[in-house]
């Protein structure tokens, strides 16, 4: 499960970041084994953001591909044992590889989307 992330007019600023964690926990894993996921921004702005001459709102095209390794441990029981990330498209949707930082320090985590709001004179 990955929360959703909004963000409100006044949360547009120069850098503006949100970060969420992906919860695995309650996830069913049957069997021991390596689980890949495609993680994807899905592109939706509420309310929507029409390109004008004056505003425009670029959503990431990134991509990952999240394999989560689970091992069996003595009495049976399965635990996540890693998880790896690597990025397949970078945010403009163009193919791209490479292993992603996911560690605990959120500044140096590579495993994010950019989107880039554009409001104002300045942004022709």
């Amino acid at each position: 499960e990955i929360p959703t992330i909004s963000f409100e007019t006044t949360d547009f600023w120069y850098n503006y970041k949100k970060l969420r964690k992906i919860n695995l926990v309650g996830t069913d894993f049957p069997e021991a084994g390596r689980y890949s996921y495609t993680v994807e921004e899905n592109e939706t702005a509420n309310p929507s953001v029409t390109e004008t001459a004056y505003e425009k709102l670029i959503m990431s095209d990134a991509e990952y591909r999240m394999d989560v390794y689970v091992v069996e441990k003595t009495g049976g029981t399965l635990e996540i044992d890693k998880i790896i990330v690597n990025k397949t498209k970078d945010d403009k949707g163009k193919a791209t590889t490479g292993k992603v930082d996911i560690g605990g320090d959120a500044s140096k985590n590579g495993f994010n989307f950019v989107n880039t709001y554009c409001t104002g004179s300045w942004y022709r």
